[in-house]
């Protein structure tokens, strides 16, 4: 009897660590695809920075040119800073 006890208790045991392994893999998968989505996110958002900083470049130099008002140019730097934030956020998460 003691020994089919201990046999039960070895199993429930085996089964444990078995549970266990499985849920650690189930948390490394999910955090390497957590990474990945944010390294996307990322990138995406640096992309867009790129962007936004030529539009600001490009209405600086209109508006030194003449050919726009300083408010639509301001619009720009607004909107290149936005997007500085969100990469620095990104960079951080």
């Amino acid at each position: 009897l003691q020994k089919r006890a201990e046999e039960r208790e070895l199993e429930a045991a085996r089964l444990r660590v078995a549970g266990a392994v499985v849920e650690l893999g189930y948390g490394v998968r999910a955090a390497f695809y957590a990474l990945q989505a944010a390294e996307q996110r990322l990138a995406f958002a640096q992309r867009a920075l790129d962007a936004l900083a030529a539009g600001r470049d490009a209405a600086l130099a209109l508006v030194e040119a003449g050919n726009v008002p300083r408010l639509n140019a301001a619009s720009q730097v607004a909107g290149y800073e936005r997007a500085r934030i969100t990469v620095a956020d990104l960079e951080l998460e």
